[in-house]
This record gives C-alpha cells, sequence and structure tokens, in this order.
C-alpha cells in the first residue's frame, strides 16, 4: 500500500522528502507538488496513515499556512 502526500507549496517539497526519509520512510517524487509513501508489507496501515498524516501536520505547522493532502492509494 502507499500513500500520496500533495502540498500547496513546492519549494517545500524537498524538506519534506529528508523529513520523511529521516524517519525511515520510503519515498518517492511523483511531481513538483507530490510525492508517494511505500508503506511495508505487514503493517497496520491504518495506524501508519494515521501517524503518517500526525507528523505531516505536525511538520507543515513549522511554516506557517502549508495546504496538504494525505490519502491512501487505491
Amino acid at each position: 500500500m502507499s500513500v500520496t502526500i500533495e502540498i500547496d507549496a513546492p519549494q517545500l517539497l524537498p524538506d519534506l522528502l529528508a523529513g520523511l526519509n529521516a524517519g525511515g520512510c520510503s519515498v518517492e517524487l511523483i511531481n513538483s507538488r507530490a510525492c508517494r509513501v511505500i508503506l511495508a508489507p505487514g503493517v497496520d496501515e491504518r495506524a501508519e496513515v494515521c501517524q503518517l498524516r500526525f507528523y505531516v501536520r505536525a511538520w507543515a505547522l513549522r511554516y506557517g499556512d502549508v495546504a496538504l493532502s494525505v490519502r491512501p492509494d487505491a
């Protein structure tokens, strides 16, 4: 399973990717405004998505009004 994160401030995406990588996430760039986080097989997907949303929202607070979207891929 994977999760797509979209951001309205593309200049901040490299910093978000670096933070996710530092946290042990497997991340791939989709475009200048989006990335995909690949969840490890066998993890509790609901818990992982919840933790990811928490991290991304906390990360965004450091930059003020940055809009983010976190959604599991089908």
